[in-house]
């Protein structure tokens, strides 16, 4: 569990170096590149919380993230997708660096550096969603209780769900809970299944919406004096667009 925590932290620090190699070919000022570098970490931050109600832009952008990326080793779980990720940065930002370290040496045009430097992200972007794939993620605990895993009793379950699994959640938008199943959460919601998704990839997520009164007087201030149905309307146009 120790050298998986080490393993983590390790590669963590390897791609916050590749990233400030980069923006240290960008610039002969020491403070500029340590000031870049120090947005580009805070963009990869909170870059996993940009475009999570829109379903085309939400899995790229939780992936971009390297928010939480080493807590799984901490924990003594060794999860192929996260070692893929670093190892993605860490190879994203060398080549980047290269490239532009070459591109000083040689005469190129305009046209040919945006198509260089395109292909290297667009492959990087390509290698990050082939590994994050449930399908292609391996795992392997390296706690004593093996407590990043499921019991044997429960993995037996697993094995026996031979057919297709969907887990559908029935969200109440006018209850006070409802921002748990909202779709900018979703991503965090599908990792609570992550155990099992191991065991059995396919597992898929569905949500239905639907309003019901409830009592929730946030709600009740925000929009008073109208019924339950236009409050469901209001927020679904306006707030939650899963209308």
């Amino acid at each position: 569990m120790l050298l998986v925590g080490m393993l983590g932290i390790y590669l963590l620090i390897l791609a916050y170096s590749a990233i400030g190699l980069f923006m240290s070919t960008l610039t002969a000022y020491q403070v500029v590149a340590a000031v870049g570098t120090l947005a580009v970490l805070a963009v990869l931050n909170f870059i996993g919380d940009v475009g999570q109600g829109i379903d085309f832009v939400r899995d790229i952008t939780f992936w971009l993230s390297i928010y939480g990326r080493s807590i799984s080793f901490i924990e003594g779980l060794l999860p192929s997708a996260d070692v893929m990720y670093f190892l993605i940065v860490i190879g994203l930002f060398l080549s980047l660096s290269v490239l532009k370290l070459n591109t000083e040496k040689k005469i190129m045009s305009l046209r040919t550096k945006i198509l260089k430097y395109s292909t290297i992200i667009v492959t990087a972007l390509l290698l990050g969603y082939l590994t994050s794939l449930p399908e292609a993620k391996l795992y392997y605990d390296g706690t004593y209780t093996k407590s990043n895993t499921l019991s044997p009793e429960s993995q037996e379950v697993m094995e026996k769900l031979t057919q297709p699994l969907t887990i559908t959640t029935y969200v109440n938008i006018l209850a006070p809970d409802y921002f748990a199943g909202l779709p900018f959460n979703r991503n965090w919601d599908f990792e609570r299944f992550e155990r099992y998704v191991r065991f059995k990839p396919d597992i898929k997520m569905k949500y239905v919406y639907y309003y019901h009164h409830a009592s929730n007087p946030d709600l009740d201030a925000q929009y008073p004096n109208m019924t339950d149905e236009e409050r469901a309307k209001a927020l679904c146009k306006i707030k939650y667009r899963i209308l």
